[in-house]
């Protein structure tokens, strides 16, 4: 979802700023789209490289959208994660999120929405907690990552 940007001015390592006002979009996860097999939910390892292909799919057709200007313009995708290191595995920059009540209820809700979702379920209140992260991508590092293939050749970003 497209929405104005209201916090902090963000400089993202490819030299994009995201000032108060700005457009981002703001992605979030569809639980009914996960990962699963045959209707079970898929585990381990084949469930991070099962999930890891799904958002790169969906950061290419992003893109491509981008690309064809059917998306209003923006600065930079923006989303809230527990899951740091897969992010950054698909290219997102980690910010920490603000120390305030609405991270802590975003934390709890993550840890809900994982002892649900996560095929190790309700065994994963074991693991450390980690604090929520605020991942960005700028609109230039989007397309030169899952832009199409002859654009980044011609230099089109």
């Amino acid at each position: 979802m497209h929405r104005l940007y209201h916090g902090p001015q963000v400089l993202l390592h490819d030299g994009t700023r995201v000032s108060p006002g700005a457009c981002i979009l703001e992605l979030h996860l569809a639980n009914t789209r996960l990962p699963h097999s045959n209707g079970e939910p898929v585990a381990g390892q084949a469930y991070l490289w099962q999930l890891s292909g799904e958002l790169k799919r969906d950061l290419k057709a992003l893109a491509t959208a981008a690309r064809a200007r059917q998306l209003p313009d923006f600065v930079a995708l923006y989303g809230v994660t527990s899951m740091g290191p897969g992010a950054r595995h698909l290219g997102f920059e980690l910010l920490a999120a603000p120390d305030h009540l609405a991270t802590s209820l975003v934390a709890w809700w993550q840890r809900v929405l994982k002892r649900v979702f996560h095929p190790a379920g309700r065994y994963r209140h074991r693991e450390k907690r980690r604090r929520p992260l605020i991942a960005w991508m700028s609109w230039v590092t989007l397309l030169g990552v899952y832009g199409d293939r002859a654009s980044r050749k011609r230099g089109m970003l």
